[in-house]
């Protein structure tokens, strides 16, 4: 989605389609790619007047494969990319609920996550993936590798996210290097310290099918360079909360799901969440208007 009209929004909308990225012949992509659930790519481009854009209430629960071969993939549940920065977007009270799946021979400047791939200049709040995450590196590839994969943001800069959780897996089924991984954030553009991280939590493992190397995994957060607060995650997701970090600030373990607190207490800050009391989602909760 492109505008340049003053507060563009995308609000209510659904896709139960899946979506696979290859020609008719079945070859692989020849340019950078960015997918998305709801939107590819959202940009507003009224400059002179700082307008924001709005992403409310939308879900998806179609998958998404992408055959990326030798291009730049950006991949979201929601939304693929929002990378241009004179304006901010709200993402708002949107879920994923659908696997996405990468196969890649070579990776520059990639990103994958749940909710959206790479996110400049964006809050986003109360919302959720429990869709799995996979990543098929493919072999005879070249040394750029992924940059951020992650259950909500693959990556991210200037960007606020409060009141999220994960409990979708994220599964590398092959080697690679230069890795930034996380439950919640994988990574952060160019370690990018505007980034804020409140009440989320993290219930999905992150599994490597082989070592990789020079990576930067963890549990809620690839990156250490982001501010933390009332942020947990599982016994078991992965080894620890925040890539390259034994302890951080606003980041703890819970031992079992029974512990306090529990996911509504960590992330229904704005009420935007209540109790599955349906069934619909497993016992996790929903969201106000599910």
């Amino acid at each position: 989605m492109w505008s340049n009209e003053k507060n563009a929004n995308i609000e209510n909308c659904y896709n139960l389609a899946n979506l696979e990225t290859k020609n008719i012949s079945g070859r692989k992509l020849t340019s950078n790619t960015a997918c998305g659930g709801i939107t590819g790519q959202f940009s507003v481009e009224n400059k002179e007047n700082n307008e924001i854009g709005n992403i409310q209430r939308c879900f998806n629960y179609g998958n998404i494969k992408v055959n990326g071969g030798n291009n730049q993939v950006v991949v979201g549940g929601i939304i693929g990319a929002k990378t241009e920065e004179s304006n901010r977007l709200n993402i708002n009270s949107c879920y994923n609920n659908s696997e996405l799946q990468v196969s890649t021979s070579s990776i520059t400047n990639n990103a994958l996550g749940g909710i959206a791939g790479m996110l400049s200049v964006t809050n986003i709040s109360n919302c959720y993936n429990i869709g799995n995450i996979i990543v098929n590196k493919e072999k005879n590839t070249t040394t750029e590798e992924f940059l951020g994969i992650g259950g909500i943001i693959g990556r991210a800069s200037t960007t606020e996210i409060n009141n999220v959780f994960n409990i979708g897996k994220i599964i590398i089924e092959k080697g690679s290097t230069d890795l930034k991984v996380g439950g919640i954030i994988g990574g952060a553009g160019n370690n990018d310290i505007n980034i804020i991280v409140n009440n989320a939590y993290n219930e999905g493992k992150i599994e490597e099918d082989i070592s990789v190397s020079g990576e930067q995994i963890g549990s809620i957060s690839g990156n250490n360079s982001i501010t933390f607060n009332n942020c947990y995650y599982l016994k078991g997701t992965y080894d620890v909360g925040v890539g390259g970090s034994e302890t951080v600030t606003g980041v703890s373990q819970l031992d079992s799901i029974d512990k306090f607190p529990n996911v509504l207490e960590v992330i229904n800050g704005d009420n935007a969440f209540k109790e599955d009391s349906n069934n619909i989602n497993n016992g996790y909760p929903i969201l106000e208007w599910q």
